[in-house]
């Protein structure tokens, strides 16, 4: 099982880590088939294993089955601070290191950022600091350049009366030291728009260029760019402007100056947008039809690898007379397009699972390979991992990274809230999940944040605890 899992991650290098950020807009072949192929053998391998050695949850009346999977994971797990935790997002930069930026707290709350050079799977490897303070911090973003450097969006907000603010703040080296941290009110560039609940998308390309898309959250929205082409640290060098009228979910993605928008419409779907210079100005984006059903309540997830956009979320629920888009409710899709995505003939995809909801998913493209990270219906944390033909339901393999087995083991939902009595139902959830993989060595980085849901008696009232925090390392 063990090595399995090594040659599940470790295998991306021989996929064609090195193409990942390439500009030129052609997709790349795998040098190596036979390395290819030993590491889908594997992948295989991987998700029959797990499969087979986590069993079913059963939570009714307190039932814990007795097996987890923490001994299918080669590195190790750490558990974040237990209050008020959430948001968190990982990456790897160029070099190797692992990132991790998430907010803590309630009244104040902390804008948390932590870092590991090797050996992440062990907690005493991780060094965290505190960047920011304020009486409610959320909806953390985090991207790096090619450079290393790293790019945070966070926002405050008062409790009570008072302005919620919109910060960026970035870091070019030795990022635990909190005074190397230069930070910048976006509040006035965004003019009233946020998108806390609708995605808030941040897009950094290699060369150190920021982009954020924000509305107001509203029906008919109004749908805004913010942008820094460069010097991010100073805030005369970013501007804004309105580029849409009309939208709410929405998610972005960079390819070298050009950029790549999904954003859901008033008629219940995705339509594809796309510009390649002077993007504040909405003249400057051209727009697709409507390219698929979408319910606007689950989320979204684009990306460009290989010179190919990736596309993942959840349908939602929607009605319609065609059999083929009912077929498709409460299920995530994955679409893709190399050239002509203006033209919905220019995309191609495919049906893949059934998650918990549509909320909780992420997705990176290395090279090759796609891996999706997602809360499933049965309370896992589960991925779905594709190394190339991904519009083939067969190349995908499904493994579970966390479960609520394996989340009471390091802290036991049973003790809480309940007194000395077993609680009639108890289970964790998870929440906020974010995925990374390391180009330099080919580790995966999984998080997530997690609520417990109890019920002490079978009379009683259901209470939520927020805050259980995850790292997971897949080495």
């Amino acid at each position: 099982m063990r090595k399995a899992l090594v040659c599940l991650f470790v295998g991306f290098v021989a996929i064609g880590l090195a193409s990942c950020g390439d500009d030129t807009g052609k997709t790349k072949e795998s040098s190596n088939n036979t390395g290819t192929n030993n590491v889908a053998n594997n992948v295989n391998n991987v998700a029959t294993n797990n499969g087979s050695n986590n069993g079913t949850t059963n939570n009714t009346n307190g039932g814990n089955n007795s097996s987890n999977n923490s001994d299918n994971l080669v590195g190790g797990r750490i558990t974040l601070p237990l209050v008020g935790f959430g948001d968190p997002k990982v990456l790897y930069t160029p070099e190797g290191v692992a990132h991790v930026v998430f907010h803590h707290g309630a009244g104040p709350a902390y804008l948390v950022y932590g870092e590991c050079a090797a050996n992440c799977g062990v907690e005493t490897n991780w060094t965290f600091v505190d960047l920011a303070t304020g009486d409610l911090v959320g909806d953390t973003r985090m991207k790096s350049d090619a450079s290393g450097r790293l790019h945070v969006v966070y926002t405050t907000s008062p409790i009570g009366a008072g302005v919620s603010q919109t910060l960026y703040t970035t870091c070019a080296s030795n990022c635990t030291n909190a005074n190397n941290w230069r930070t910048v009110d976006l509040t006035p560039a965004l003019d009233n728009t946020w998108s806390v609940y609708r995605g808030s998308p941040l897009a950094v390309s290699p060369d150190g260029a920021v982009y954020l898309v924000t509305t107001d959250g509203s029906y008919n929205a109004r749908v805004f760019l913010t942008q820094c082409l460069g010097g991010c640290d100073d805030g005369r060098n970013w501007s804004a402007g309105q580029i849409r009228q009309g939208g709410s979910r929405t998610e972005m993605a960079v390819d070298g100056t050009t950029l790549h928008q999904v954003l859901s419409n008033e008629g219940g779907g995705l339509v594809y947008r796309t510009c390649a210079g002077n993007c504040t100005d909405a003249q400057n984006w051209q727009e697709s039809a409507q390219l698929f059903a979408f319910d606007g309540n689950a989320q979204v997830r684009l990306a460009v690898s290989n010179g190919e956009l990736r596309l993942a979320y959840n349908q939602g629920f929607v009605s319609d007379e065609s059999a083929q888009v009912t077929a498709q409710n409460g299920r995530i899709l994955y679409w893709t397009c190399s050239s002509n995505c203006l033209d919905p003939t220019g995309w191609s995809g495919t049906l893949l699972a059934n998650p918990k909801d549509g909320e909780h998913l992420d997705m990176v493209a290395i090279g090759d390979a796609t891996v999706l990270a997602f809360a499933a219906d049965n309370l896992d944390y589960q991925t779905m991992v594709c190394l190339g033909n991904c519009l083939d339901p067969a190349s995908w393999t499904t493994a579970t990274i966390d479960s609520t087995e394996a989340m009471g083991v390091d802290f036991d939902p049973f003790s809480l809230m309940c007194g000395s009595d077993r609680p009639y139902f108890a289970a964790w959830y998870v929440e906020s999940p974010s995925v990374a993989i390391s180009e330099t060595t080919g580790e995966g980085l999984f998080a997530s944040a997690g609520s417990l849901l109890r019920k002490c008696s079978v009379t009683g009232d259901f209470a939520k605890l927020n805050g259980m925090g995850r790292l997971t390392l897949l080495e």
